[in-house]
């Protein structure tokens, strides 16, 4: 090979993965290194669960290797998404019997004195609080910076219910946040 895999664009690997079976091992590996940590990043905010989004990474990555035996896949980052989303959803199907997140936070926690770093802690907490679909349209529209046609595109909703579900998702995290962000201004 002339060019180190991390020259390569992810369709000219996937290509490349084709025809030439004696570097799949590597290839795997390259597109795993691109991606892992989006699709974690992800599957974290949107699980809420460092073990479950963990599974929810392997299983992602173990259903793209499998595709990838017989399938074309032209978008990498977006399949490695939808797949991860998709895996997303089952799990939280899967766990409708336990008991829910109470969405009521005591304002008195909130009340304690915060740097700026531990917001961002803050943030996750109350991101947590906030309803599945409309944390997962929060999560890929300001951590994963995607414009609302490519969220619409991922999750197969109308776009202007992907508009509502990020400002629902803005204001509930507002009123959790609210007690905080006064604490620190002041």
């Amino acid at each position: 090979m002339n060019h180190p895999l991390t020259s390569y664009t992810d369709e000219e690997l996937i290509v490349l993965m084709k025809t030439d079976s004696t570097i799949v091992a590597e290839i795997f590996s390259e597109l795993y290194d691109r991606h892992k940590n989006r699709i974690y990043a992800y599957t974290l905010r949107v699980t809420v669960s460092r073990d479950d989004a963990r599974d929810i990474l392997q299983e992602t990555f173990i259903r793209f290797y499998q595709s990838l035996q017989t399938t074309f896949i032209a978008n990498v980052g977006a399949y490695l998404l939808i797949t991860a989303r998709n895996l997303c959803l089952n799990q939280k199907r899967s766990q409708r019997n336990y008991e829910k997140l109470s969405e009521d936070i005591p304002a008195e926690e909130f009340l304690i004195r915060f740097e700026h770093k531990d917001l961002i802690t803050q943030l996750s907490k109350a991101l947590a609080c906030v309803d599945f679909d409309q944390r997962e349209a929060f999560v890929l529209r300001y951590y994963h910076t995607l414009e609302y046609e490519e969220i619409a595109e991922i999750t197969g909703q109308n776009i202007n219910t992907i508009r509502n579900r990020v400002w629902r998702a803005k204001e509930k995290i507002k009123t959790l946040l609210a007690p905080i962000i006064k604490e620190i201004s002041a």
